[in-house]
C-alpha cells in the first residue's frame, strides 16, 4: 500500500510486502495424501489436497497455524468441514515442508 492509501500491485492490502513460502512435500506427506484421497475420493475429484498445498505458499504460519514444538506446526480445516483434515508441517527459515496429514470424520 502506498503512503496515500492506494494498494500496490501484489500487495497484501495491509501494507505488508507480499511473501510466498517455498513449499516442499515429504514422502510421508505423499503417502498420507494418497490414503486420504483413496478414503475420500471426492477430495481428489475437487482437488482439495492440491489446494491445501497451494494454500501453504501464502500461509501466515505464526497467525494461522498452531505450534507443536521445535520446527513442527499443524493446521486443521474447520470442524464443520467433512472430513476434518489436519496438516502437519515444519517451518524452517521461511520454508514449509509438508510432513503428514490425517483425515477424520467428526
Amino acid at each position: 500500500m502506498t503512503a496515500d492509501g492506494y494498494q500496490t500491485p501484489d500487495g497484501s492490502g495491509n501494507g505488508a510486502p507480499p511473501r510466498l513460502n517455498p513449499v516442499t512435500v515429504s514422502p510421508l506427506w505423499r503417502a498420507c495424501r494418497d490414503a486420504i484421497e483413496q478414503d475420500y475420493p471426492w477430495l481428489a475429484e475437487h482437488g482439495v489436497m492440491e489446494r491445501i498445498e497451494a494454500l501453504m505458499t501464502v500461509l501466515d504460519v505464526e497467525e494461522d497455524a498452531r505450534h507443536i514444538g521445535g520446527d513442527t506446526w499443524f493446521l486443521r480445516t474447520p470442524d464443520d468441514y467433512f472430513p476434518v483434515v489436519t496438516i502437519y508441517f515444519e517451518y524452517i527459515a521461511g520454508r514449509i515442508i509438508l510432513r503428514a496429514a490425517h483425515a477424520a470424520e467428526r
